[in-house]
């Protein structure tokens, strides 16, 4: 990963603009990956249901609207201090030492 940022820096991009694509990168991967899970998680949870549905133990799974946003929340919150630590990382890469690696 560090030789991709090196890269960059060679090229001309300062460290703002690495970071800049570094947090766009990763704020759409995040929302593509909550767009995708949300309806996958629900169906899961049904399914579940489905399952283990009888006589004995009858559940209905109900989920509100805000442990979803409690969710979503969390998951864009975590991706955004991963970044900002990916982000002290680019920083201090040597270009020299991460271009040098064997092709």
């Amino acid at each position: 990963m560090s030789r991709q940022f090196a890269t960059l820096k060679v090229l001309g991009f300062n460290h703002h603009e690495i970071r800049n694509l570094l947090f766009q990168e990763s704020f759409f991967l995040t929302t593509i990956g909550i767009i995708l899970a949300l309806p996958a998680g629900w169906g899961a949870i049904h399914l579940l249901d489905q399952a283990n549905m009888n006589e004995g133990l009858m559940l209905f799974p109900e989920i509100k609207l805000t442990s979803y946003l409690t969710a979503i929340g969390l998951t864009l919150l975590c991706s955004f201090i991963v970044n900002m630590l990916m982000s002290r990382k680019v920083k201090d890469i040597d270009m020299v030492t991460s271009l040098k690696g064997a092709d």
